[in-house]
């Protein structure tokens, strides 16, 4: 009856850039971003950013916090933390 959610407090992804797909172009948005594919241009997010182990973003970056598992070519301005991952 009083079951707490697992995921309570917990921002979920709201947009994913999926293995084997690439955007070109500015990427504007909010909450959480993941990517698992490529990005390539210029990425001006209010949210975090995850980057997957597969992913590859080809482009500047602005974002909230940004974690890092995969690979970016460009540069990187973090308002909170930036994590590198190991993987």
């Amino acid at each position: 009856m009083f079951r707490r959610d697992p995921d309570a407090g917990l921002e979920r992804v709201e947009t994913v850039i999926g293995r084997g797909a690439t955007v070109n172009g500015t990427l504007n948005g909010t909450g959480t971003l993941r990517v698992d594919g490529k990005v390539e241009g210029q990425v001006v997010h209010r949210g975090d950013v995850v980057v997957g182990e597969t992913g590859l973003i080809e482009a500047a970056i602005q974002a909230r916090n940004i974690t890092v598992a995969g690979e970016i070519r460009g540069s990187v301005e973090a308002e909170g933390k930036l994590e590198l991952i190991a993987t």
